[in-house]
């Protein structure tokens, strides 16, 4: 009996390393979007658009416009007061984003294409809204998720963040059940008391006193 149980359970986790094994396997043969494989073949464009000086070019602009803005910020109060030599700034970088989108577009083969691209779509929705915007540093952060096509660890970066977000998620849950119970615990033990009437009159007072009152006088 025990040997017809223990072969079961092999073959279960046999069945299990097969199917992960498949998984692995399907994922290494899955096709990545590469926007370049949508370029034409031949033309200026699409050598300017493959370019790595280009794209190096293109995140440290990027930089220095997201260094810009919160300049901008700090010497700008408001628009009627914005110096020439401002509105000069603005108008170069406006001209180099333009330009840069342009040789991007014009590298498609199928132009069409342009428009599927989320980068593309988001470049010209900032562009728009440059032109568009007398105040262009309240969306135009926004640009800075376009180095994430340029520095690829920050992307794997993100994404440990995102899958990390589910186990400190249910952590905080857990955390907000405990002290939930200690705070009724707590509640009732100090009825009556002097400790009980300023910091635990309350289930949500107890609470915040266990969150935050002790943690703060005890180690902030």
């Amino acid at each position: 009996m025990a040997s017809e149980i223990g072969g079961q359970y092999a073959s279960f986790s046999d069945l299990e390393g097969d199917a992960l094994r498949q998984r692995v396997r399907a994922s290494l043969h899955t096709v990545q979007y590469n926007v370049m494989d949508l370029y034409s073949t031949s033309g200026v464009w699409q050598l300017l658009a493959r370019n790595l000086v280009f794209h190096r070019v293109h995140m440290v602009v990027t930089i220095c416009y997201m260094a810009w803005m919160g300049v901008r910020v700090d010497i700008v109060h408001s628009i009627d007061s914005l110096p020439p030599w401002c509105r000069t700034a603005d108008f170069i970088f406006l001209a180099f984003f333009s330009i840069q989108w342009l040789v991007r577009f014009m590298a498609f083969s199928q132009k069409r294409n342009a428009l599927k691209d989320r980068w593309m779509v988001l470049d010209l929705a900032l562009l728009i809204q440059m032109c568009a915007s007398s105040v262009p540093e309240l969306c135009q952060p926004i640009r800075m998720l376009s180095l994430l096509r340029c520095v690829p660890e920050i992307t794997v970066l993100i994404k440990g963040m995102v899958t990390a977000m589910r186990s400190v998620f249910y952590t905080v849950v857990l955390l907000c059940v405990v002290t939930y119970f200690f705070a009724m615990a707590l509640m009732r033990l100090t009825r009556g008391t002097s400790l009980g009437e300023h910091f635990f009159d309350s289930v949500p007072n107890s609470m915040l006193t266990l969150f935050w009152w002790y943690p703060v006088q005890q180690f902030g």
